[in-house]
């Protein structure tokens, strides 16, 4: 019986760490993000990979026009409120 709690026990921290750490990791360029280009149908394309708190405070807010802007600011709190919220309900 004890086994069955101890193994438990840690395969829930073990994920709940990971999801932790898949949410919050942060890339490396100026966004926060991580850039990786490839070639597709003959010309070279960047897939950048981004965390939802890292893409909508850091890396949207660039290509949404001057009226939208404060659409953005909203969407950066609800995304960090997400995720303040979600790791307070796993634990």
């Amino acid at each position: 019986m004890l086994s069955i709690v101890v193994t438990t026990i840690a395969g829930s921290a073990t994920a709940i760490a990971a999801v932790v750490l898949h949410y919050t990791e942060r890339g490396d360029d100026k966004w926060g993000c991580t850039s990786e280009r490839l070639m597709m149908s003959g010309q070279m394309n960047t897939n950048v990979y981004c965390t939802r708190e890292m893409a909508t405070c850091n890396y949207q807010p660039g290509f949404i026009p001057r009226g939208d802007r404060e659409n953005a600011s909203v969407a950066c709190a609800e995304a960090v409120s997400y995720k303040q919220v979600r790791c307070d309900t796993t634990h």
